[in-house]
């Protein structure tokens, strides 16, 4: 465990230089798939290339057939500006009509067009004036192609060029669908456009040979510079895949290792959460600049904030007073503080550790506890040792009355009988004096008892002794019940649980007679129970206080209520209840509910523990019992205790606190 916890803080002070913590696995590349297909894979690249080829040779056709256009528009275009240019000087009258048409054909012959080329000029009869390539068919009508002896119809061209203005004829073989042709199956490409004012049309026209060698041309360079690329990229194809060879072999030599890693990565933060997330005090990890680093899930509950706002804030703000980190890590059990929850304060120690990084960087480990209920139990046990101390200083002071108690207790009886005597001699000598002859002594005597009022002290004597006999006879009980109180029994005996009740009333008799009287019923038949009787009588008289109070509570409300507690006791299936019925403020069926809860409490701060009815509950049930509590808001409270007539072995153990 010890070797597994030091990894586990090994990778994860790895994982926090990172500012990260590990998660999750790590991706494993298939390796072995790149070796088997990289050869088909290249091959693949390759006729992607091939295809790539053969895309950019149809677009260099498609570029080719439009560079041929342009270049008969071109041409045409220059022949039709001598034709404009001899036009307006025959309209300046420079020459003569006949003069300038002559010089236009001259133009035109003249001009050089290509090896497989020519110029055409013909009127709206499509009668041809020039005709570069064959001289000697001017004045025939222009029908043929003179390029390999292939004919098309001129008659479609003229009317287009006639009612347009131009027109392009792209002459093939088979161009039936109107589709762009490629060089391979252009025959040639022929270019009109007419010039109105003398009704002639001027055309050039290029045949297939010129296209088709200027294709073959581009073609076989666009080969060559394939080729190129495939002798260049073939050896770095063969490095690359002699070079992932070598890498794909390296990688599973170190896969293995990867596999362990990301096994104690992931067996870290398993161990890691659960120390963390099942600490019952927080645990805090600060950066050396005072910023949360880390919280565990604790911490959600003594700051009363989400682990989403804590993580990342400064730590001090957590607490109402500076926290000095270097000051708690010198204190080695370290310091308490005031920690804040919304907007009261609790109290908090803080041990702290720390842990130099790699970076040269400290990160501080804080251990936090919530010392909330550790004060609260140091404040009842204060409470507790005060009243310790004060039942002590109540059993030696009722260890002393208890002496002169009961010698005042005989004479009381001594003189009680002795008075009783004295009276019923006076009494005696009172009559035979009134029957005497001698008037002088009974006058003497009548006057005498008369001065000493004998006929109340007769009276009233008796009965005021009897009132004194019975009140020391309280006080003999009463300080019998504080010296039991005082010297608890430690062992389960059999006791006569009635005999307990009624020194439990004689004790907390200054508790209740001021609000309330008490009734008390007990049966006479009850047997004798196994406890440990100075537990079971602190359980019936936190109850009987309960009641006072409810009581007490209610007459606050209401002056003249009368304040009645019952005490009873009845055998019912070989088991002891003991009730105890008061008609005090009640409870509701929420507050009921909570009744013997620890620290609940209905009275105002600082004049209840919450602690009086959760002790009777923890008694009453190490014994084996059962207390239940009936209650009516507004009408009174009934707390019925169940105790068994023997406990079973291993019950009883509790002590009250």
């Amino acid at each position: 465990m010890c070797d597994q916890a030091g990894t586990s803080l090994a990778l994860f002070e790895g994982s926090l230089n990172k500012g990260i913590l590990p998660v999750g696995r790590f991706p494993v590349v298939n390796l072995r798939f790149i070796k088997l297909y990289l050869p088909a894979l290249l091959l693949l690249g390759f006729l992607a290339i091939g295809a790539v080829e053969v895309m950019i040779v149809r677009d260099l056709d498609r570029d080719l057939i439009e560079l041929s256009v342009d270049k008969v528009k071109r041409a045409t275009e220059m022949a039709h500006h001598s034709i404009e240019t001899h036009h307006q000087r025959w309209q300046r009258g420079d020459y003569s009509l006949h003069e300038a048409r002559s010089l236009v054909f001259e133009d035109i012959q003249s001009m050089q067009f290509g090896e497989d080329g020519h110029f055409f000029v013909v009127n709206l009869a499509g009668i041809a004036f020039v005709n570069s390539a064959d001289p000697n068919n001017v004045g025939s009508p222009l029908l043929r192609d003179v390029a390999e002896g292939v004919t098309f119809d001129f008659d479609s061209l003229l009317a287009q060029t006639f009612s347009v203005g131009e027109a392009v004829v792209y002459n093939t073989y088979s161009n039936q669908n109107n589709i762009l042709p490629t060089p391979s199956e252009l025959h040639s490409i022929v270019y009109a456009k007419r010039f109105k004012p003398w009704s002639i049309v001027v055309g050039a026209q290029l045949n297939s040979s010129q296209i088709r060698s200027a294709h073959d041309l581009m073609v076989r360079e666009e080969i060559a510079l394939y080729v190129l690329i495939i002798l260049i990229m073939a050896p770095i194809f063969w490095y690359l895949r002699r070079a992932a060879t070598q890498l794909i072999g390296d990688l599973e030599a170190n896969n293995s290792q990867l596999v362990e890693r990301e096994k104690e990565l992931s067996n870290s933060l398993v161990f890691f959460k659960t120390v963390t997330e099942t600490a019952p005090d927080p645990i805090v990890l600060v950066n050396h600049d005072g910023s949360i680093r880390f919280c565990s899930e604790a911490a959600r509950k003594v700051f009363g904030q989400p682990i989403e706002s804590l993580v990342g804030s400064a730590f001090h703000e957590l607490f109402s007073e500076k926290v000095d980190l270097e000051a708690i890590l010198a204190e080695t059990d370290g310091v308490e503080v005031k920690g804040i929850r919304g907007s009261s304060t609790v109290p908090l120690r803080l041990s702290m550790t720390a842990v130099e990084l790699s970076d040269g960087q400290r990160l501080f480990t804080v251990i936090v506890r919530d010392l909330s209920r550790i004060k609260r139990l140091e404040a009842e046990l204060l409470q507790a040792s005060k009243l310790e101390s004060v039942g002590q200083l109540a059993a030696g002071v009722a260890h002393e009355i208890n002496t002169p108690a009961q010698f005042v207790g005989d004479n009381l009886f001594f003189v009680e009988e002795s008075v009783g005597d004295l009276l019923a001699a006076v009494e005696s000598i009172k009559i035979k004096v009134e029957q005497s002859d001698d008037e002088e002594l009974k006058e003497s005597v009548q006057n005498t008892l008369a001065a000493a009022d004998f006929d109340f002290v007769m009276l009233e004597l008796p009965r005021a002794l009897s009132e004194s006999v019975d009140g020391i006879k309280r006080v003999t009980r009463i300080v019998q019940a504080m010296r039991h109180y005082a010297h608890p029994s430690e062992s389960m005996q059999r006791v006569n649980i009635n005999a307990c009740i009624e020194k439990t009333i004689a004790v907390s008799r200054n508790e209740w007679h001021f609000s309330a009287e008490l009734e008390v019923d007990l049966d006479a038949s009850a047997p004798h129970i196994e406890c440990i009787a100075s537990d079971i009588n602190q359980a019936v008289l936190n109850v009987i206080v309960n009641a006072s109070q409810a009581i007490a509570s209610r007459k606050a409300l209401q002056p003249d209520h009368a304040g009645l507690i019952r005490v009873s006791t009845r055998t019912i299936s070989d088991n002891l209840h003991i009730v105890v019925e008061d008609n005090g403020v009640g409870m509701d069926k929420d507050i009921a509910a909570r009744a013997f809860d620890p620290f609940f409490s209905t009275r105002d701060t600082g004049q209840g523990s919450g602690q009086g009815l959760s002790t009777a509950h923890k008694i009453v049930t190490a014994h084996g019992g059962a207390i239940a509590v009936d209650s009516v808001l507004g009408e009174g409270t009934l707390m019925r205790i169940e105790l068994p007539a023997t406990v079973s072995a291993g019950q009883s153990r509790h002590r009250a606190a």
